[in-house]
C-alpha cells in the first residue's frame, strides 16, 4: 500500500482513514468524504475534486445572517470542502466557507430556522471540533494552558534562581568549591536534584501538548515544529540527567525550561489572537443594520436594508446606525465612526459630507442619499478581514506548503 493519501497526496498515518465502500487510503476524514463523491479518486486532481464538491449551488437570501466558527481538526484543503458541505446540508444554512489556514468557518444562515451553535454541533459530530467565538476568545483549552503556564513558570523560576546564584558562576570560570558549598558534595547534589525536579515538571506538564504533537508527528510521519522543539528540549534534559547521575555539574536544564516556556507562551498568544480575530468577525456581523427608514412622499417606510437602492433617501435618528454608504442631504449630526475608521471621537457631519454604512449617529437627525449600489463599508471591512485570514490563497498552496515544511522539519531533525 502507498503511504500517501489517495486524494491529496499527503502522508497517511500508520492507521489511515478507510472505508469498505471506497477504494484507497486517506489522511483524514475530509479526504475520505470528498472521495466518496467521485467515481475514481486516484484518477482526478485533488483541487478539481474539492471544487466539484463545492459546486453545489449555494443561494444566499438577502436577509441571511452571518456567523464565524473556530474549527479544530482540519488537516488539509479537503477538510474545507467536506466541512462546507456538511454545514451547508444543515437546515437553515444557505452557505458555508471553511478556511483551513485560519482554522475558521463562515456560515450564512436563516436566523428563524437555525442557530450557529446548532451548526457547530453538526460539524463537531464528525470528528472535528467547532465552536462559536466572541471577542473574548473561545473558552476551549485556555484555562488548561494558563494553568500549565503558571505551574511551569513557578518551577521554572525556582530552577533559574539556582542557575543564577550557583551554576552560571561556575560555568563562567568560578571553581565549584568557591561558593557557599561545593557543588560536587552532598549539598550540591541536592541543589542539582531540585533543578532536575523542576525541569521535569516543566517538560512533562507544561510541555505535554508539545510532546503530544511531536508524538503525533512521528506516528504520522509528518514532521512539524512540535517535533523540533521536543527534540531540543528532551535532548538537553536527557543529557543533563545523565550528567547529574555521573556526578558532573555542567547541566542544561535551563535550555529545556526556556524552550518549553517560550514556545508555550507563543502558542498560547497565537491561539488567543486567532480566536479573537474570529470573534471580532462575528461581533462585526452583529453590528450590521437589518432595516432602513426610507423617506417617501407619504412620510417614511421601514424596509429591509437589502431593498435599499442607490438614490433612496434614508432617515437616520440619534442612536441609530447608518444603514448604507451615502451622502448627507439634510441635517447636522455627530457621527461615531470608531467601528469603521478607529477614530475615538465623534465627527461632525453636515450637508454634502459622505457617510459610511455601519457608523452611528450620536446626536441629531439626518437624511442621507444612498450611494449607488447601496453598499456598506462595514460589510467590506468584514470581507477584507476574512480574506486577510487566508481565504485568498490558492487552494493548493496549503497542501504544497505543508509538504515543504514537512521536508524542512525532517532535514532539521
Amino acid at each position: 500500500m502507498s503511504d500517501d493519501c489517495t486524494l491529496c497526496g499527503l502522508t497517511t498515518p500508520p492507521q489511515p482513514v478507510t472505508d469498505d465502500e471506497i477504494d484507497g487510503e486517506y489522511c483524514c476524514r475530509g479526504c475520505l468524504e470528498v472521495a466518496r463523491s467521485l467515481d475514481d479518486p486516484a484518477a482526478v486532481d485533488a483541487d478539481d475534486a474539492r471544487e466539484s464538491v463545492r459546486e453545489v449551488a449555494q443561494s444566499v437570501p438577502e436577509d441571511a445572517e452571518t456567523a464565524y466558527l473556530q474549527v479544530d481538526g482540519m488537516h488539509c484543503a479537503s477538510c474545507e470542502a467536506f466541512l462546507e458541505g456538511r454545514a451547508a446540508s444543515s437546515d437553515g444554512v444557505a452557505a458555508a466557507d471553511a478556511n483551513f489556514p485560519a482554522d475558521a468557518m463562515r456560515i450564512q444562515y436563516d436566523a428563524d430556522t437555525t442557530d450557529p451553535s446548532e451548526v457547530a454541533d453538526a460539524v463537531s459530530g464528525v470528528g472535528y471540533r467547532a465552536e462559536l467565538t466572541t471577542t473574548d476568545g473561545s473558552p476551549g483549552d485556555d484555562d488548561g494552558t494558563v494553568g500549565r503556564l503558571i505551574v511551569g513558570g513557578f518551577f521554572g523560576m525556582m530552577a533559574m534562581l539556582w542557575y543564577i546564584l550557583f551554576l552560571y558562576p561556575v560555568y563562567f570560570g568560578l571553581p565549584p568549591d568557591a561558593l557557599l558549598f561545593d557543588l560536587r558534595d552532598g549539598s550540591g547534589r541536592f541543589l542539582l536534584a531540585n533543578v532536575w525536579l523542576s525541569a521535569t515538571v516543566v517538560l512533562g506538564y507544561t510541555g505535554a501538548p508539545l510532546l503530544r504533537g511531536a508524538y503525533v508527528a512521528v506516528r504520522t510521519r509528518q514532521p512539524n515544529m512540535d517535533l523540533l522543539v521536543a527534540l531540543a528540549a528532551t535532548t538537553a534534559y536527557l543529557y543533563s540527567a545523565l550528567a547529574v547521575a555521573s556526578g558532573r555539574v555542567e547541566v542544561y536544564f535551563d535550555v529545556t525550561i526556556v524552550v518549553i516556556m517560550a514556545v508555550t507562551v507563543g502558542s498560547y498568544y497565537e491561539e488567543r489572537i486567532k480566536q479573537h480575530a474570529v470573534g471580532e468577525l462575528t461581533d462585526l456581523t452583529r453590528d450590521r443594520v437589518s432595516e432602513a427608514r426610507v423617506r417617501t412622499a407619504d412620510g417614511t417606510e421601514t424596509v429591509p436594508v437589502e431593498a435599499v437602492e442607490g438614490g433612496d433617501e434614508l432617515v437616520v435618528r440619534a442612536g441609530e446606525r447608518v444603514p448604507v454608504d451615502g451622502e448627507v442631504l439634510e441635517g447636522t449630526a455627530a457621527v461615531d465612526e470608531s467601528l469603521v475608521t478607529g477614530e475615538s471621537l465623534p465627527v461632525r457631519r453636515r450637508q454634502g459630507d459622505d457617510l459610511r454604512g455601519g457608523t452611528v449617529v450620536s446626536d441629531g437627525r439626518i437624511v442621507i442619499r444612498a450611494a449607488d449600489g447601496a453598499e456598506r463599508t462595514l460589510d467590506r471591512v468584514v470581507s477584507l478581514l476574512w480574506d486577510v485570514r487566508g481565504e485568498g490563497a490558492p487552494s493548493g498552496w496549503p497542501t504544497r506548503s505543508r509538504r515543504c515544511s514537512s521536508r524542512w522539519c525532517s532535514s532539521s531533525a
